[in-house]
Protein backbone atom coordinates (compact mmCIF):
# COMPACT_ATOMS: atom_id res chain seq x y z
CA UNK A 1 0.00 0.00 0.00
CA UNK A 2 1.04 3.63 0.08
CA UNK A 3 -1.05 6.62 1.36
CA UNK A 4 -1.44 10.21 -0.05
CA UNK A 5 -3.11 12.72 1.98
CA UNK A 6 -3.93 16.69 0.53
CA UNK A 7 -5.75 19.58 0.83
CA UNK A 8 -8.29 21.27 -1.39
CA UNK A 9 -9.37 25.17 -0.58
CA UNK A 10 -12.90 23.39 -0.33
CA UNK A 11 -14.98 20.29 0.28
CA UNK A 12 -14.95 18.09 -2.17
CA UNK A 13 -14.27 14.83 -3.19
CA UNK A 14 -11.09 13.25 -3.73
CA UNK A 15 -9.20 10.14 -5.06
CA UNK A 16 -5.81 9.08 -6.65
CA UNK A 17 -5.35 7.30 -9.94
CA UNK A 18 -2.49 5.18 -10.66
CA UNK A 19 -1.15 3.03 -12.65
CA UNK A 20 2.64 0.65 -13.04
CA UNK A 21 3.20 3.06 -15.81
CA UNK A 22 3.35 6.53 -16.60
CA UNK A 23 1.22 6.32 -19.63
CA UNK A 24 -1.08 4.13 -18.15
CA UNK A 25 -2.87 5.51 -15.16
CA UNK A 26 -6.08 3.81 -14.98
CA UNK A 27 -7.08 2.65 -11.54
CA UNK A 28 -8.75 4.84 -9.00
CA UNK A 29 -8.76 4.51 -5.28
CA UNK A 30 -11.04 6.91 -3.40
CA UNK A 31 -10.67 8.26 0.03
CA UNK A 32 -10.39 5.86 2.65
CA UNK A 33 -13.57 7.24 4.64
CA UNK A 34 -15.88 6.34 0.82
CA UNK A 35 -13.90 2.81 0.81
CA UNK A 36 -15.44 2.31 4.20
CA UNK A 37 -18.77 3.87 3.75
CA UNK A 38 -19.02 2.59 0.08
CA UNK A 39 -20.18 6.45 -1.00
CA UNK A 40 -18.52 9.33 -1.66
CA UNK A 41 -18.07 12.08 0.60
CA UNK A 42 -16.73 15.79 0.58
CA UNK A 43 -13.87 16.68 2.25
CA UNK A 44 -10.96 19.54 2.34
CA UNK A 45 -8.03 17.05 3.74
CA UNK A 46 -8.49 13.97 1.99
CA UNK A 47 -6.87 10.62 3.10
CA UNK A 48 -6.61 8.34 -0.06
CA UNK A 49 -4.74 4.59 0.67
CA UNK A 50 -4.03 2.79 -2.50
CA UNK A 51 -3.92 -1.34 -1.40
CA UNK A 52 -3.70 -4.79 -3.00
CA UNK A 53 -0.25 -3.52 -4.34
CA UNK A 54 3.24 -5.35 -5.85
CA UNK A 55 5.69 -5.35 -3.12
CA UNK A 56 8.88 -3.77 -4.82
CA UNK A 57 7.23 -2.15 -7.24
CA UNK A 58 7.24 1.37 -9.01
CA UNK A 59 3.88 2.94 -9.11
CA UNK A 60 2.65 6.68 -10.95
CA UNK A 61 0.07 8.68 -9.83
CA UNK A 62 -1.74 11.70 -9.80
CA UNK A 63 -4.43 13.36 -7.39
CA UNK A 64 -8.10 14.00 -8.37
CA UNK A 65 -11.22 15.68 -7.79
CA UNK A 66 -14.86 15.61 -8.32
CA UNK A 67 -14.26 18.22 -10.76
CA UNK A 68 -12.41 16.42 -12.95
CA UNK A 69 -9.04 18.07 -12.10
CA UNK A 70 -5.96 16.21 -12.34
CA UNK A 71 -3.03 17.47 -10.33
CA UNK A 72 0.10 16.19 -11.43
CA UNK A 73 4.23 16.54 -10.40
CA UNK A 74 4.53 19.70 -13.19
CA UNK A 75 3.43 18.28 -16.01
CA UNK A 76 4.37 14.28 -15.18
CA UNK A 77 2.75 11.92 -12.57
CA UNK A 78 4.10 11.44 -9.09
CA UNK A 79 6.31 7.94 -9.03
CA UNK A 80 6.48 5.95 -5.75
CA UNK A 81 8.09 2.28 -4.85
CA UNK A 82 6.42 0.18 -2.45
CA UNK A 83 8.14 -1.79 -0.22
CA UNK A 84 9.91 -4.90 -0.34
CA UNK A 85 8.57 -8.36 1.47
CA UNK A 86 12.01 -8.98 4.20
CA UNK A 87 12.38 -9.44 7.55
CA UNK A 88 10.02 -9.31 10.58
CA UNK A 89 8.42 -6.01 12.17
CA UNK A 90 10.55 -5.17 15.02
CA UNK A 91 7.63 -3.52 17.10
CA UNK A 92 4.43 -4.66 17.73
CA UNK A 93 2.83 -1.55 19.85
CA UNK A 94 0.08 0.33 18.28
CA UNK A 95 0.32 4.06 19.45
CA UNK A 96 -3.01 5.74 19.70
CA UNK A 97 -4.07 9.12 20.87
CA UNK A 98 -6.65 11.26 20.14
CA UNK A 99 -7.14 15.32 19.36
CA UNK A 100 -9.53 17.74 20.20
CA UNK A 101 -9.95 21.38 18.14
CA UNK A 102 -9.12 24.94 19.58
CA UNK A 103 -13.23 24.28 20.86
CA UNK A 104 -12.27 21.02 23.06
CA UNK A 105 -13.87 18.65 20.63
CA UNK A 106 -13.40 15.75 18.55
CA UNK A 107 -10.97 16.78 15.27
CA UNK A 108 -12.92 14.62 13.27
CA UNK A 109 -11.21 14.03 9.80
CA UNK A 110 -8.12 15.60 10.95
CA UNK A 111 -4.78 13.65 9.89
CA UNK A 112 -1.97 12.47 11.97
CA UNK A 113 1.29 12.34 10.89
CA UNK A 114 4.51 10.47 12.98
CA UNK A 115 8.10 11.20 11.87
CA UNK A 116 10.45 9.14 13.12
CA UNK A 117 14.81 8.71 12.23
CA UNK A 118 15.69 6.27 9.89
CA UNK A 119 11.36 5.48 9.50
CA UNK A 120 9.37 6.25 6.54
CA UNK A 121 6.38 9.01 7.23
CA UNK A 122 3.08 6.61 8.65
CA UNK A 123 -0.49 8.37 9.05
CA UNK A 124 -3.63 7.97 10.10
CA UNK A 125 -6.89 9.69 10.26
CA UNK A 126 -8.65 10.47 13.50
CA UNK A 127 -12.24 9.58 13.62
CA UNK A 128 -15.60 10.76 14.69
CA UNK A 129 -14.65 10.58 18.28
CA UNK A 130 -11.20 12.28 17.95
CA UNK A 131 -9.07 8.98 18.20
CA UNK A 132 -6.34 7.57 15.85
CA UNK A 133 -3.69 4.42 16.03
CA UNK A 134 -0.95 3.46 14.26
CA UNK A 135 0.33 0.33 14.12
CA UNK A 136 4.72 0.50 14.64
CA UNK A 137 4.56 -3.11 13.46
CA UNK A 138 4.17 -1.28 9.48
CA UNK A 139 7.02 0.95 10.38
CA UNK A 140 9.56 0.48 7.36
CA UNK A 141 12.76 2.15 6.39
CA UNK A 142 12.81 5.41 4.43
CA UNK A 143 13.26 3.59 1.03
CA UNK A 144 11.29 0.57 2.22
CA UNK A 145 13.58 -2.20 1.52
CA UNK A 146 13.02 -3.60 5.19
CA UNK A 147 11.54 -3.68 8.68
CA UNK A 148 12.40 -0.20 10.81
CA UNK A 149 14.35 -0.56 14.13
CA UNK A 150 12.31 0.91 17.00
CA UNK A 151 12.89 1.03 20.94
CA UNK A 152 11.09 1.61 23.37
CA UNK A 153 13.38 5.03 23.71
CA UNK A 154 12.60 6.02 19.79
CA UNK A 155 11.64 9.66 19.55
CA UNK A 156 8.48 9.66 17.32
CA UNK A 157 7.17 13.97 16.42
CA UNK A 158 3.82 13.48 16.02
CA UNK A 159 2.34 16.61 14.00
CA UNK A 160 -1.77 17.06 13.40
CA UNK A 161 -3.26 18.53 10.12
CA UNK A 162 -6.71 19.88 10.89
CA UNK A 163 -9.64 20.53 8.39
CA UNK A 164 -8.34 24.17 7.56
CA UNK A 165 -4.74 25.07 6.37
CA UNK A 166 -3.94 26.65 9.56
CA UNK A 167 -5.24 24.11 12.08
CA UNK A 168 -2.03 22.18 13.25
CA UNK A 169 -0.38 21.02 16.20
CA UNK A 170 2.87 19.09 17.07
CA UNK A 171 4.34 16.85 19.97
CA UNK A 172 7.56 14.48 20.36
CA UNK A 173 7.11 11.97 22.84
CA UNK A 174 8.72 8.37 23.27
CA UNK A 175 7.65 5.37 21.95
CA UNK A 176 7.31 3.74 26.05
CA UNK A 177 4.89 6.85 26.37
CA UNK A 178 3.13 6.61 23.08
CA UNK A 179 -0.14 4.10 24.51
CA UNK A 180 -1.50 6.45 24.63
CA UNK A 181 0.04 9.52 23.20
CA UNK A 182 -0.83 12.88 25.33
CA UNK A 183 -4.17 14.11 23.92
CA UNK A 184 -3.30 16.79 21.17
CA UNK A 185 -5.36 20.23 20.80
CA UNK A 186 -4.77 22.94 17.93
CA UNK A 187 -2.95 26.14 19.20
CA UNK A 188 -1.46 24.16 22.23
CA UNK A 189 0.57 20.78 20.99
CA UNK A 190 -0.11 18.06 24.05
CA UNK A 191 -2.33 19.04 26.54
CA UNK A 192 -2.84 16.47 29.12
CA UNK A 193 0.56 16.84 31.09
CA UNK A 194 0.11 20.91 30.58
CA UNK A 195 -3.24 20.87 32.07
CA UNK A 196 -2.83 18.70 34.87
CA UNK A 197 0.70 20.87 36.24
CA UNK A 198 -1.08 23.91 36.07
CA UNK A 199 -4.18 22.93 37.78
CA UNK A 200 -4.46 24.74 41.03
CA UNK A 201 -4.37 22.94 44.49
CA UNK A 202 -7.69 22.62 46.30
CA UNK A 203 -7.14 24.69 49.54
CA UNK A 204 -9.11 22.54 52.50
CA UNK A 205 -12.17 24.40 53.75
CA UNK A 206 -11.88 25.21 57.74
CA UNK A 207 -13.93 22.28 59.74
CA UNK A 208 -14.91 22.50 63.46
CA UNK A 209 -14.10 19.54 65.60
CA UNK A 210 -17.28 17.74 67.18
CA UNK A 211 -17.89 18.36 70.86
Amino acid sequence: TFTISFLTDNPTGGFVKYGTAANKITQQASDDRDQLSGTEGEFTLHHVTVRNLQPGANYFYVIGTESNSLFDNNGAPFSISTGKRAGAPSAAKTIYGSVTTESNVPAVGSVVYLKIDGVGDMSALVTNTGGWAVPLSNARTPDGAGYATITDETQITVTVQGTKASQTAQGVVPVKDSQPVPTIAFGRGFVEVAEVANKPTPTPEPTEEPQ
